[in-house]
């Protein structure tokens, strides 16, 4: 956690990185200093995101399971985070029809740092289902 505040938690809105999980937990995080931002937009570097991913993660049995960027104002996912996480669930096999979100809200101070995670869940009728998930710090 504190990796992602003296990032994105200190950046302008719209920063981000990527997630990952071993042995079920998310314990990885790759800060994407490259991503394509602007006001109101986070577009990842996906060659070097890829790269982490497939390279660096994969020899230590760490899988990409999700995003964390921040917004200009406010933790809600929009309408954008919505729409990629679902067509990430349609082509990232491994996924597992779930996919995890943290969305930030960065401030000058770490007192007003703040954080909010969310899961996106296929559904069997190939909906996808968003809803607001607890973190717990271990």
């Amino acid at each position: 956690m504190s990796q992602i505040a003296n990032t994105i938690g200190v950046n302008k809105p719209e920063t981000g990185g990527i997630l990952g999980m071993s042995r079920g937990i998310i314990d990885n995080y790759y800060f994407d200093a490259d991503a394509i931002t602007a006001s109101g937009f986070y577009y990842p570097h996906i060659a070097r995101v890829n790269q982490i991913v497939n390279e660096e993660w994969a020899t230590r049995n760490v899988s990409f399971c999700g995003f964390v960027h921040s917004h200009e104002d406010g933790l809600e996912l929009s309408y954008a985070d919505k729409e990629y996480a679902k067509e990430l669930l349609k082509a990232v096999a491994h996924l597992r029809d779930s996919l995890h979100f943290l969305v930030v809200n960065p401030k000058s101070t770490d007192a007003d740092f703040s954080i909010r995670a969310y899961t996106a869940l296929s559904l069997p009728n190939g909906e996808v289902a968003f809803g607001q998930a607890d973190i717990i710090i271990i």
